[in-house]
Order: C-alpha cells, then structure tokens, then sequence
C-alpha cells in the first residue's frame, strides 16, 4: 500500500521521476508530461553528471529541459555548447510545474531573445543562477523575475541587457528579495522602468547609481511598496523625459531619497510621488520644475515626518494650473497636530496651504499649539470658547528636558505628546496622541525611543514591544488623577449599581457623542 502511494504522489507532482516500484526500477510520465510530448517536444533519456542522476530529459526547441529534485535545469539540446531558445511569454513546457521548480541553473550556453515573464511565478524558485543565459539580443525584459515570491537574492552582473528597451515590472512582487547585484545592467536602451521594483516588500537599499536613464519614459511606482527600503540614491538620474506619478508611493520607511538631479520641466503629472513616506525627514526639490504639471494631487500626503523642504523658483503647488492642486503636510498622522512651515532666512511662517509658489527657499515644519483661536480660524461661523487649562504632566515638561534626552540618548526616536507645550513639541522626531505614538512604534524600524507623556503608555510599549527599549523623559511622569478609578471599581459599580450620577439629558448626549467620536478615531 505504501508503495502505491508513493507512486501516486510521484505522478502528481513531477513531469517525470523515477521510482522505485515493489517489482524494480519503473519510469513514470505524468499526464501532463505525455501532453509536451504529443505536442511536438520530444524525451530522450541521457546521463548528466551535473544532475548526478539518470534522467528523461524534454526537448524545447533547440534546447531541452529537465526538473531534478526541485531545480529546473536548461541546456542545448543534443550535446551542443550552445542553442537558441525561443522562449515568449510563459509558452514554455515548464510553466505547468511552476509550484515545484526550487531553483533554476543552465548548462552550457542558452540565448534567449524574448525573455520577458521568463521566470515569473516561480513563487517557490529560491535561487536562480543566470550563469550561461545570453541575452544580448534580448529587447524585453517586462516581468522577468514577477511575483518570485521566495527569492531572497539574484545576481544579474553578468546580463546583457545592452538591447532592452524595457523593464516595466522586472522584479515586481519578489516580496522576499533582500539583495539584488544590478552591477554591469546596461539601462542606455531602456524607456520603461514602471513598476520595476514595486511591492519588493523586504529590500532594504538598492543600488542604481549605474543606471543610465536618459531614454526613460515611464518611472511611474518605480519603487510603489518597498517598504522596507531606507535610502536611495537617484542623484544620477536623468529624468527629463520621464514621467514619475506614484514613484515611491507607500514607501514607508525611507528616510533620505537624492532627487535633488531630477529635472521635471516637461511632466504633466506628479500624483502622488511621495505618497506615504511616513518616514520621510527631508527633500530637495530645488531642481523641481512643475510648470507643466496639471496633475500634483496628494503629492506629499502622509509625510508625517518631513521637516525641512527645499523649494526652487520654478516649483509651484498650483502647477499649470490656477487651483492650488497640493501642499505641504498639514498636520501629523492622526491629526491632532498643526504644522506651519517657517522659512529659514526670512523667518515668516506659512499654513501649509499657504507656502508661496515659485520662491527659492528652504523651509522648516513648525508645530502649532492647537488653540482655540487656531480652530476658530480654521472653521467658518463657529464661535470657540476656550479654557486656560493644561495637563499638569504634560505642562512640566521643558525644553532642556528634551535636549537632555537627546544628549544621552542620541539615537533614540523622542515621542511627544501634543499636550505638551508647543516650544517642546517642535523638538520632537514625532507627536501625536497615544493611540498616534503606538502607532509609530509599531511601524518604526528603531529599537530605542524617549516617550514624553503618561507612564501608563511606556508600560503598555515595554509589554507589546519586548525587543525595543522606551526610556520615559521623567520619573515622575504619573498622573495621579487618571488612577483613581480602577477596573475593580467600576466593575464593582456596575455589578451593584453605585456610584450613580445623574446628568441633564442634553449634557449627557453632548458628552455621549464627544465620547463616541473619540473611540471611533481611536480604531
């Protein structure tokens, strides 16, 4: 019994295995094996020594193939040092055993002209090694490498990509990729690089300083979703002839990016191009030219960390249009937060929506204390009628308090309370709320962070993030009024029906829709 099912799991998965049946040594063709052959490919059987084993070997053209233990295995056929393979657009026999190819290697020298898709969906593929694949006539290289969902790193220095005209989505979806040796890529040729590294979830750097990107058309989410990178470098690149919408959209974790070359004089649409880099601390848009541009909307959206921007001359927010299409982040993330940005040599200080166009200047992100004459300004018709109150926890803090912190723990993240006073705010590397400081912590790559507010939150941080280190900016940093009530005690409340309080039925509305609409911010 166990043999015959071990036979019937060989048949399953492999276009041909040789197993070892109750009687002797039998050789077994699956159904979709049999198929390749009727439909014009041939099977001869030889001796590999690279392969170690006897084995069935489907021709291909010119060349012929064979699935050893999981790798895929690509050669001329007949002996031969060299053969053509006409390859186009996942026609290959292969393609019906994508889930069990582990890896991929060549024998000898295989020339492909059409390698577009060539390894795509080989999610299981953990390496592919490129060694004797010539593609130097090759013009097309979309989607090469597509959702390569488990290939940690690939080395194409010794491609030859001198030919190609395009590269749209070469590497998309390798949500695994951590490296990549892009050393040697000719890009001189190439007019499309769109969505070429999108969704490659685990890169963490990349080098393109080699690329050549004068003939390049199309950059649009060149980099949409790479989470995980940190720096780019694309001072070398030449983008006057590119478009660049969305180009590192979702990029959440990338901290410095030198687009400082790029030249936007001839693009109509910048939508957004920095669209979530919530970990964006500065840009030079110096170079920036968007008098052109009809389409700037959520350009900056979800910058929460920017701080300093660089503006040329030839940048407007309004672009060729009259309509301010964009601006500057606001606010923070969850929006209890207000930023101005200040310009360094005049020292005005502008809303957001109101950062002049076409002025060179370099301006700085300044926090607002969100006062009621703040809001007021903000809204039409509404009266606000303020409170000079404050939090007695949040109000103690100073500002040699913070630039302590930072002294003796330099690189720690420092965390603010926007309930702190604005001249402490502003030193802050982020402010929000508790909810808005979880978040950061969760999202952010760093291991050490200064928490400026209640110790209740350190605790909370210490206990979901063991790995990272909170350092709480005070000792005393305890409010004693938000203990007196315990669970037990409002359990106890509850359970017995004490403790009543009786409220006008308009008071308990208002403050029962105050408390509604915070829990729904909160989730």
């Amino acid at each position: 019994m166990k043999c015959h099912k071990r036979i019937g799991e060989a048949l399953k998965c492999a276009p041909m295995m040789i197993v070892a049946s109750c009687l002797g040594l039998t050789l077994l063709a699956s159904p979709a094996f049999a198929d390749d052959v009727a439909a014009g490919t041939s099977a001869s059987q030889g001796d590999s020594s690279a392969m170690g084993v006897s084995t069935t070997w489907s021709q291909y053209g010119q060349c012929e193939w064979a699935i050893d233990q999981g790798c895929l295995v690509i050669r001329p056929a007949n002996g031969a040092s060299s053969a053509a393979l006409d390859y186009y657009y996942m026609s290959a026999p292969w393609s019906n055993y994508e889930d069990e190819i582990l890896s991929v290697r060549f024998e000898g020298v295989v020339k492909v002209e059409k390698p577009a898709y060539m390894f795509a969906h080989l999610r299981n593929a953990e390496s592919i090694d490129l060694t004797g694949l010539d593609t130097s006539s090759a013009v097309n290289m979309d989607r090469m490498f597509l959702a390569c969902e488990s290939l940690k790193s690939l080395d194409l220095s010794g491609v030859d990509s001198s030919c190609v005209t395009s590269m749209q989505g070469m590497f998309s979806d390798c949500s695994a990729l951590e490296s990549v040796n892009l050393a040697g890529l000719d890009t001189s040729n190439v007019s499309d690089m769109a969505v070429m590294f999108a969704r490659c979830s685990s890169l963490k750097s990349i080098d393109v300083s080699g690329f050549n990107t004068s003939q390049v058309l199309n950059m649009n989410v060149m980099f949409e979703d790479c989470s995980s990178l940190e720096t780019l470098d694309l001072s070398a690149f030449d983008t006057s002839k590119a478009s660049v919408s969305g180009m590192f959209e979702g990029c959440e974790s990338l901290r410095s990016v030198d687009v400082s070359s790029f030249d936007t004089s001839n693009v109509s649409n910048l939508v957004s191009m920095f669209e979530g880099c919530s970990s964006l601390e500065s840009l030079d848009l110096s170079n920036f030219d968007t008098s052109k541009a009809t389409q700037m909307q959520s350009m900056f959206e979800g910058c929460d960390s920017l701080a300093v921007v660089t503006l040329g001359s030839s940048f407007s927010f309004s672009g060729a249009n009259s309509e301010r299409l964009c601006s500057l982040p606001a606010s923070g993330q969850d929006g209890t937060v207000a930023y101005e940005w200040r310009d360094i040599n005049s020292g005005k200080q502008y809303a957001a929506e109101d950062v002049p166009n076409n002025v060179s200047a370099v301006y700085e992100r300044q926090m607002v204390e969100i006062t009621g004459k703040w809001v007021e300004s903000k809204l039409s018709k509404v009266e606000v009628i303020t409170y000079a109150g404050n939090c007695p926890v949040h109000h103690d803090i100073e500002v040699k308090d913070i630039e302590l912190a930072r002294k003796k723990h330099p690189d720690a993240k420092i965390l603010i309370h926007p309930e702190c006073k604005p001249e402490v705010s502003r030193l802050g590397d982020y402010v929000g709320s508790t909810s808005g400081i979880m978040e950061y912590v969760r999202k952010s790559k760093d291991k050490q962070f200064v928490i400026v507010t209640e110790k209740g939150v350190a605790d909370r941080l210490e206990r979901d993030y063991p790995d990272k280190k909170f350092i709480l900016i005070k000792n005393n940093m305890l409010c004693e009024s938000m203990k007196l009530t315990t669970l037990d005690e409002i359990l106890y409340s509850l359970q017995h029906e004490v403790n009543e309080i009786t409220l006008d039925e308009n008071i308990r509305k208002r403050s029962a829709s105050c408390i509604e609409r915070m829990l729904k911010v909160s989730k």
